[in-house]
């Protein structure tokens, strides 16, 4: 190949030897930064991210943190690829599932980078000041529901995800029913919370979300010492398609995307059971590499948010 890429490539080269050093954990000895990578969307190229890489660069970062791929280059332009085959050709390069785990407890925002170690307690810091003064100001919400509320988060953070039932949880927080629906409404607004429905039912401020999950696993693992791992799953896929798709509930699967792709979320060994025989399904599994066929890798869908 020539031109395409060529400027970002004498900014950041892209790395060979150094690249499965950085991402299995070890870095060159001068570097106290994670290494990033640079994935381009579609029919764009490495250099795309030039005026990145210089940012970067400037802030301190060593030419050998910044990995640039470019889809030319590692996939080829055949857009019928298999899934399988473009997820093998990642993880050649790649350790893709220790980045992954680190990303879902502290990646999803970008002062992740300069907040190191601090990053739970800054992103607590978020959350207390979105509950405790932006909500009240926007919402007309006495500071008692809020304080409530706080606790509400941690305990959806531990638990599995189940259908909610507001009248019990109202009764549970003392809170009246639509405080409580307002509560989520504002809390969705402020990219805290999600609410969803099941297919073909209406959603608004004073309808039931048939289930709440959060806006991404950053704030789970910020808001609770243990993070219930369904939860964490299904709040990492609907954060990467909930910005650009239409998601719903569903009594076979899990999630019913754009009104007619089924995906039934689970760990390495989900089976196809509960969605067997359903044209247009698959199963969403987390903590593998590779999928085969129907059977997609939880961490792949990060590549479409």
């Amino acid at each position: 190949r020539t031109g395409r890429g060529d400027e970002a490539d004498r900014i950041a080269p892209r790395p060979r030897k150094l690249l499965s050093t950085l991402l299995t954990g070890g870095k060159p000895e001068t570097s106290s930064h994670r290494p990033v990578v640079f994935l381009h969307g579609y029919n764009g190229d490495a250099a795309t991210w030039k005026d990145m890489l210089r940012m970067f660069l400037s802030s301190g970062y060593e030419q050998g943190d910044l990995l640039v791929f470019d889809y030319e280059a590692m996939f080829g332009a055949d857009t019928d690829t298999p899934i399988e085959t473009l997820a093998e050709k990642v993880v050649s390069k790649v350790r893709v599932l220790p980045l992954f785990r680190r990303y879902l407890s502290s990646g999803y925002y970008p002062f992740y980078r300069e907040a190191g170690d601090g990053f739970n307690e800054r992103l607590q810091q978020v959350v207390n000041t979105i509950l405790e003064s932006e909500i009240p100001a926007v919402g007309d919400v006495e500071y008692e529901s809020i304080r409530k509320t706080r606790l509400l988060l941690g305990v959806l953070a531990e638990h599995a995800p189940f259908t909610l039932n507001v009248s019990n949880l109202s009764s549970a927080l003392s809170l009246s029913r639509n405080t409580m629906l307002k509560l989520f409404e504002l809390m969705e607004k402020a990219a805290l919370i999600r609410r969803l429905y099941a297919a073909k039912m209406g959603m608004g401020a004073l309808v039931k979300p048939d289930k709440i999950l959060f806006d991404n696993t950053n704030i789970m693992y910020a808001l609770s010492v243990t993070v219930d791992a369904g939860t964490m799953r299904e709040t990492c896929f609907a954060s990467m398609l909930a910005s650009d798709h239409t998601m719903a509930m569903s009594q076979q699967g899990d999630f019913v995307v754009d009104g007619n792709i089924l995906f039934e979320i689970g760990g390495k060994g989900k089976k196809f059971t509960q969605i067997k025989d359903v044209p247009r399904s698959y199963v969403v599994a987390d903590q593998i590499e590779v999928g085969m066929g129907n059977k997609i890798p939880l961490w792949l869908f990060g590549f479409l948010y």
